[in-house]
């Protein structure tokens, strides 16, 4: 994401406790994921990093909410995602191997 700077967050400068940092360039998020583009559709590799990209935006009127995460283009792509009523269910709470010990 590099250094915060007025030219990606204006008004970091206005902030109370604003300090001026070294500039450091932003990190290359594709490197991160070197091999996922050869191993996936493209179109899920570059909605991936899109998706990332988004959520870790310095400034927070351009960072995704996680109801935008979820609605993101990202979670549409297939393979799809199981619907909640797939979900492995949790165990019954009175199941009997899970009574407490007498110390």
């Amino acid at each position: 994401m590099g250094t915060p700077s007025v030219q990606i967050w204006p008004n970091l400068n206005l902030l109370p406790n604003y300090i001026e940092f070294e500039s450091r360039e932003p990190l290359n998020l594709s490197m991160l994921f070197p091999n996922y583009d050869e191993n996936h559709d493209s179109n899920v590799g570059s909605s991936l990093l899109q998706l990332v990209t988004e959520m870790l935006a310095l400034d927070p009127l351009k960072r995704l909410s996680a109801s935008q995460c979820l609605e993101h283009r990202f979670f549409g792509i297939a393979p799809i995602s199981c619907s909640p009523e797939d979900l492995p269910k949790p165990m019954n709470k009175n199941n009997n191997s899970s009574k407490k010990l007498k110390l």
